[in-house]
């Protein structure tokens, strides 16, 4: 969703949409949002991503609207609990704390290097400034290089000292600046499909919904190919042309039980640190861990097979569902440092 946001905010700047930037920036107890969720507010009253839902998002909505309209910034702290005086009409019980403010066509320069860095899978930091009668977008690079609108000798001594503490912690940090919130932005995952059949054409179409980019590798033109997978990085068709540094994820689903035990000879052989993942049934497990042992192939343990949920079901959609949803699932739990909040 990070991706579709600021490619949006690109595009409504470039069109001089005047729209709103809502971001979650700290949260406690029980809650159904992390911080750093982000919803662009248009000035139609369109929205663009979540800041959780309800009532909550709603109000902020609404609040978007007015720091449009009246070029002001807004913040507010939610209490999710009926129970509580001025509370939402939920029952998670945590709070919510979220800023809005309004963003115009000096803000290009760093919604286009955001978009820049995702789509090079670099690490980064978003700045949010809120100011009085506005606010300020800010994109810091591994090179501590600031795009956005504020000139170098502009920049605060605590705003420093803070982005070296995030990029090294790697953390979400709210300073004693309240005005002041970085989020740190980590790689998306990238996964190689190895075979461009039935199974991974389905799970390329939720690789897209999701954001994770992939790249397909499958010796027959016409399956790996742009017409079928328009929106694959790569296109593959020797395993001499695969960097696997570059890949999180892989999935075996080639056409061949031959080409599946050569795909995962090839990955165990390159000592690939990353998730293997292989589409099959347990008696495929078995047989192949059979026939590593005789070629004397170590760490087949690694390899994730049947690999998805458990889902009882025969069909391609399914499956496809099913595989992806373990990909998000390692993603979020082994990937994904999750960042921290420290507050100064």
């Amino acid at each position: 969703m990070i991706l579709k946001i600021f490619e949006s905010a690109q595009n409504l700047i470039v069109n001089h949409v005047p729209f709103a930037f809502a971001i979650v920036t700290n949260t406690k107890g029980s809650v159904p949002i992390s911080p750093g969720s982000i919803m662009l507010v248009k000035k139609n009253g369109d929205i663009i991503g979540t800041v959780g839902g309800s009532d909550v998002e709603e109000e902020t909505r609404i609040a978007g609207l007015k720091c449009i309209q009246n070029n002001m910034t807004w913040e507010k702290k939610f209490q999710l609990s009926y129970k509580k005086d001025s509370g939402v009409d939920l029952i998670c019980g945590g709070e919510v704390q979220i800023w809005a403010i309004p963003l115009f066509s000096q803000h290009f320069l760093a919604a286009e290097r955001i978009v820049q860095l995702i789509k090079q899978r670099q690490n980064f930091l978003l700045c949010v400034l809120k100011e009085k009668n506005n606010g300020k977008i800010l994109c810091v690079d591994h090179g501590n290089y600031i795009s956005g609108c504020i000139e170098s000798d502009d920049i605060p001594n605590t705003l420093k000292t803070s982005i070296t503490e995030c990029f090294n912690s790697k953390c979400n940090l709210v300073t004693q600046n309240p005005d002041m919130f970085l989020l740190n932005i980590q790689p998306l995952p990238k996964v190689l499909l190895c075979g461009g059949g039935n199974i991974n054409y389905q799970i390329a179409e939720f690789l897209d919904k999701i954001e994770y980019f992939y790249s397909v590798f499958d010796t027959r033109d016409k399956f790996a190919s742009k017409v079928r997978f328009p929106k694959a990085c790569e296109l593959l068709r020797n395993y001499d042309e695969i960097n696997l540094n570059s890949f999180t994820h892989t999935v075996v689903a080639t056409h061949a039980q031959s080409l599946d035990y050569e795909a995962i000879q090839f990955l165990l052989k390159k000592r690939f640190d990353g998730y293997i993942g292989l589409i099959g049934s347990k008696s495929k497990k078995k047989d192949f861990s059979s026939k590593f042992q005789q070629d004397r192939t170590d760490n087949f343990e690694l390899v994730d097979c049947p690999m998805g949920v458990n889902i009882p079901t025969s069909n391609v959609e399914e499956i496809a569902i099913s595989v992806t949803a373990k990909l998000i699932d390692h993603s979020n739990t082994k990937l994904f440092v999750k960042p921290k909040i420290i507050t100064r």
